[in-house]
């Protein structure tokens, strides 16, 4: 634990312990807990304390103690009484008296919340030294996922000590400096077991080396996600294709600060490639090289990230604690975002105004969101709507006065730092669902060898969707877009569609289509058919599938890839609908099923592995009518399944058509 001592100017002098926190191994104090100090010296001494105690933002505080007696290596505790209950990074001026000169002690403690029990934001820590008292101080924030290196002599012992604190850990291989890469990785992954939850290979100047370094791990019977990490857009094609057949499981950007223009240029390059979905990763610093680490850009950036669908991020060079200089200032603001925002899922951003950033996030039934100001702070109205349960804090996660609502809206202060509103209900999920509709319409009208192989129609609908204030469309219109899976799949694998368009274009109408569930849920119409009838006719598909398909699953097989994403979709729709969201559970659902009808032509597709044959576009055949059909020209009719008490039939039912909203 972190001591301070104090000797004082005048000779012979007792030397005193200053101590704060002294019941925790590191010096943070939980917001609902007094702050304790203790007082140590190495004689009999009496001295007079004071204790003035600051914060940024805030106004200092003074505190006296009085005399304080100690006994020779006797210990006194003192509470502080008056120190402020909201959390942060306090610095600590102790003024003793002793009967001489006057002397100071300089000390430090964090106020944060209590560490919870659920799951929370996915970030990673990499750490180099996982001491007793960085394991602690990572727990307290919390944080649950660390990544070690390979070549860390202490790797095993480090692992052990992780695990034990119930932590997750992820292992990174530099494969240009394995000699053996096949027998090293095969003895690292036997030597670690089943206490690695995830590998990070760099294959940088080794990417030859990639394929058996993989199969090295698969060999040291480990089961663990591997990922990729590429510094640039220009190696991913090579990356993937060379470990393809190992199933990677994502890839990881390194990039000290990139901005969101870097980030979608790194995932279409993955989308590019013919990985629609792969998720993608990010290791950063959240800084530009140089600059010192600073909790409220910290947090900004790693809620941007979040925001632009980055899966994970992992800190490098992000120090929270050190055992003589104590807490790093991002460490409050980190603990505090954490505990806000949990594991919320982003569903989209406000547009307020120029500058401001609002990216909005879905915990359960309650929205968050994050509002800050790259620029000097300045007022900005949060349409909110008829929102209930309505909290506003600092970045800190200390309570703000909530302005009233007016006209359906709230005035709150953007700027530098962040400030987080929740609540449940309003308008707010609303509208950051139909931005996200809008800007992914647009994305899509973009790729113009995906609107030339489009029916009138279809392009007619992207279009009204990228202009449309509301998002929403009719229920024919939303299966009629869903058409578009199986089409797309089909005119890829006919060699009608090139894999850069394909790819891009499905990973596209796939957050497209996230976006209007959201939507559904938040209109309040119904769908017809139950989730279990919705899921049981893509398990069918899928069952098919598995079943007719052979051989290990392969990241580099098409059909394997679809079927992932099925089961993915399939799973959320079920959490959705345990959590009450049911219009968006079925909406859900509704996906799966349509992305599980193109299982059968995914499984004819030619692994991406291998060069992919020339493309023969083939105009789309025009549309006789108005009326919305799908991508193929057929008019949408969907089979659900009703089980009645004496039987079970499926029965051709025609989605009912309801009024466009704009």
């Amino acid at each position: 634990m972190t001591i301070f001592i104090a000797i004082a100017m005048a000779v012979a002098a007792p030397a005193i312990h200053v101590q704060i926190a002294p019941d925790q191994p590191i010096p943070y104090v939980y917001v609902d807990d007094p702050v304790i100090v203790e007082f140590r010296a190495s004689e009999a001494v009496s001295a007079s304390v004071r204790a003035e105690l600051s914060r940024s933002g805030a106004p200092s505080a003074t505190i006296d103690l009085d005399v304080i007696r100690l006994r020779a290596q006797g210990v006194r505790w003192r509470t502080l009484d008056g120190v402020s209950s909201e959390r942060g990074l306090y610095h600590a001026r102790f003024t003793l008296d002793a009967g001489g000169q006057p002397f100071d002690v300089l000390t430090s403690f964090c106020r944060i919340d209590r560490p919870f029990n659920a799951p929370e934001l996915p970030l990673t820590l990499r750490v180099a030294d996982l001491s007793r008292r960085n394991l602690l101080a990572i727990q307290g924030v919390p944080l649950r996922h660390i990544r070690l290196d390979a070549a860390s002599s202490e790797l095993e012992e480090q692992t052990r000590l992780a695990v034990a604190a119930g932590l997750q850990v992820a292992v990174g291989v530099d494969a240009q400096t394995l000699s053996n890469p096949a027998a090293q990785a095969q003895d690292l992954a036997a030597r670690m077991g089943p206490g690695v939850t995830r590998w990070e290979i760099d294959p940088t100047g080794a990417v030859e080396q990639l394929a058996s370094l993989a199969a090295g791990l698969r060999q040291g019977n480990s089961r663990a996600p591997i990922v990729l990490t590429a510094y640039s857009t220009g190696d991913l094609s090579a990356l993937l294709h060379a470990a393809a057949q190992y199933d990677v499981s994502g890839v990881m950007y390194r990039h000290p600060a990139p901005t969101a223009s870097d980030l979608i240029a790194f995932r279409s390059a993955v989308e590019q490639a013919g990985y629609e979905g792969m998720p993608v990763s990010l290791l950063t610093k959240g800084r530009a090289d140089g600059d010192p680490v600073q909790g409220p850009a910290l947090v900004r950036q790693l809620l941007a990230y979040r925001a632009a669908g980055i899966v994970r991020t992992e800190l490098e060079d992000t120090p929270l604690y050190d055992e003589e200089t104590g807490f790093s200032d991002a460490y409050p603001y980190l603990s505090a975002m954490m505990h806000r925002f949990r594991n919320a899922a982003p569903i989209g951003e406000l547009a307020l105004s120029a500058g401001v950033r609002a990216p909005v996030f879905r915990l359960g039934d309650t929205w968050i969101l994050a509002l800050w100001n790259s620029a000097d702070a300045r007022d900005v109205v949060v349409p909110v709507g008829n929102a209930a349960e309505l909290r506003l804090t600092d970045a800190l996660n200390n309570p703000l006065p909530l302005p009233a609502v007016a006209d359906a809206g709230v005035a709150v202060a953007a700027g530098p730092v962040p400030t987080y509103l929740s609540g449940r209900g309003g308008s707010v999920l609303r509208q950051a669902a139909a931005e996200c509709v809008r800007a992914e319409a647009q994305t899509l009208l973009a790729i113009p060898s995906f609107t030339a192989a489009l029916p009138p129609e279809m392009v007619s609908l992207l279009q009204n969707l990228s202009k449309s204030n509301s998002g929403r469309i009719e229920h024919a219109e939303f299966f009629a877009l869903l058409g578009l899976f199986p089409y797309v799949e089909q005119q890829w694998h006919a060699s009608r569609l090139a894999r850069t368009t394909a790819a891009p274009a499905l990973a596209g109408l796939t957050r497209l289509a996230r976006a209007l569930c959201v939507l559904e849920e938040e209109g309040g119409d119904s769908f017809i058919a139950p989730l279990k009838a919705i899921i049981a006719n893509s398990s069918e598909a899928q069952s098919l599938y598995v079943t007719n398909s052979g051989g290990k699953p392969s990241s580099s097989r098409r059909g394997d890839w679809v079927l992932a994403v099925v089961s993915g979709l399939v799973g959320e729709a079920e959490r959705l609908n345990d959590e009450g969201r049911t219009n968006e559970a079925k909406a859900l659902a509704t996906v799966a099923e349509w992305r599980a009808r193109a299982l059968d032509v995914a499984a004819r597709a030619i692994p991406l592995t291998e060069p992919e044959p020339a493309v023969a576009l083939a105009a789309p055949q025009p549309e006789a009518s108005a009326k919305p059909k799908s991508a193929t020209g057929q008019p949408q009719e969907k089979t659900v399944k009703k089980t009645e008490s004496s039987s079970k039939k499926t029965v051709p039912q025609k989605r009912p058509a309801r009024k466009t909203r704009r």
